[in-house]
């Protein structure tokens, strides 16, 4: 008998070690909402859900195809309209979390069915300086009604965030702590992508430079030669836009290695995240000629990138006009 109880004590043993381990396993599967992992990414965080704004998402979705009918000639990929998620059906949060010793304002939204189906992250820069073209959240909110698990930063010095902007600067890292959180998710599709818009297209060349976790981005209206941008800036009069750099990146001749760290074209070696540049030719704002320099310069180096260029059209219409396209062009990679 005691022989017995030997023997089976070790299977016993064996038996508890394997549903120990299948437990542990079914635990690391378990999907976590993007509110549990908020609260466990680090301290200092909070995550509020607000109430989408149904109407003006609709309005919006109106907009941006009527643009997109105007300008017909100049879609790439998909010439029928995206089939969006519905308003009612897009989940949107407010956040605010750490970077450095920053408190970052910012936004999240997603599809409602997103813990049951595994959407992409989209991550998106906004253009603008401090408190100038602030995220809306129904721009994020607009975006997952593409099928997206999308979030956007407001940058240090903007929204309700602390610190100042510097316009390229530590603001980086303010986006780059959005893509540790959206790699802690376990409820995505494992794909994260960027979109970045003049002031913002800056910010992601400077990310893509530094950080590989991004899958594919696609930019539009930015400075590729901060430098060369402060000189055409004065020699139209836009003393505005030269005030601004003077006052977040510094001074021209004393500074110029700030100006150097925000410009592209200097380092444009160290992106290899698969690109997608787009810039209108008739850019108020920005001179179209940022996104081809840059362009061609990365396509002598083998690298990924692609450019469309839309003859006409300003700084800002674009963005609303080809979503389809970006988005269809992200999905691809």
């Amino acid at each position: 008998m005691k022989k017995h109880n030997r023997r089976v004590l070790p299977v016993l043993l064996v038996i508890v070690m394997c549903i120990v381990l299948i437990s542990a396993i079914g635990l690391n599967r378990k999907k976590h909402s993007l509110e549990e992992t908020m609260q466990a990414w680090k301290s200092g965080v909070s995550m509020e859900t607000i109430d989408t704004d149904t109407n003006y998402l609709q309005r919006l979705e109106s907009y941006s195809k009527g643009l997109k009918k105007q300008y017909m000639d100049y879609v790439v990929y998909q010439k029928e309209d995206t089939v969006l998620i519905a308003p009612e059906q897009i989940l949107s949060y407010r956040i605010h979390y750490k970077s450095g010793a920053e408190t970052i304002d910012g936004y999240v939204a997603a599809p409602k069915d997103y813990m049951e189906k595994a959407y992409p992250v989209l991550i998106f820069n906004r253009g603008g300086n401090r408190h100038y073209g602030e995220l809306d959240p129904t721009t994020i909110e607009y975006f997952a009604r593409y099928g997206f698990i999308a979030m956007g930063s407001q940058y240090r010095g903007g929204g309700d965030s602390t610190g100042e902007d510097k316009f390229g600067g530590a603001d980086v890292q303010d986006v780059i702590q959005l893509i540790d959180y959206a790699k802690r998710l376990n409820c995505t599709n494992k794909k994260l992508y960027m979109f970045g818009w003049s002031r913002g297209t800056m910010e992601a060349y400077i990310i893509l430079s530094r950080d590989k976790r991004v899958d594919a981005a696609v930019v539009g209206a930015g400075v590729t030669d901060l430098n060369k941008f402060y000189v055409e800036m004065n020699q139209i009069g836009n003393s505005e836009m030269t005030g601004i750099l003077r006052e977040l990146v510094g001074n021209l001749k004393t500074d110029s290695g700030e100006y150097e760290k925000r410009s592209a074209i200097n380092w444009k070696d160290r992106i290899d995240t698969p690109l997608y540049i787009v810039h209108g030719t008739a850019d108020e704002r920005v001179p179209y000629h940022h996104s081809d320099d840059l362009y061609k310069v990365m396509i002598s180096l083998g690298k990924d990138v692609k450019l469309t260029q839309y003859p006409g059209m300003n700084h800002s219409e674009p963005l609303w006009t080809f979503l389809d396209d970006y988005f269809y062009w992200l999905k691809q990679h």
